[in-house]
């Protein structure tokens, strides 16, 4: 089975923060994910799709994310 692949929109950053927490095992509290919002970078950020859910990630950063942990689930 393959995923289809691609950019993450911004209407998809609470689907990204939920896939996100999972891979982490992390409960991301309100004002840490407008924290992340606030530096994600959409253009260089890609989810994988089953059907419209994102199942999986992988975030490219200029640095700006450095105290969030780029992971794939």
């Amino acid at each position: 089975m393959s995923y289809p692949i691609r950019p993450i929109v911004p209407d998809e950053f609470p689907a990204f923060a939920r896939v996100w927490e999972r891979a982490s095992n992390f409960d991301a509290k309100e004002d840490e994910l407008d924290t992340l919002a606030s530096v994600f970078e959409f253009d260089r950020s890609f989810g994988a799709f089953d059907g419209d859910r994102m199942v999986d990630y992988h975030i490219e950063s200029d640095g700006a994310m450095d105290n969030w942990t780029p992971r794939t689930t």
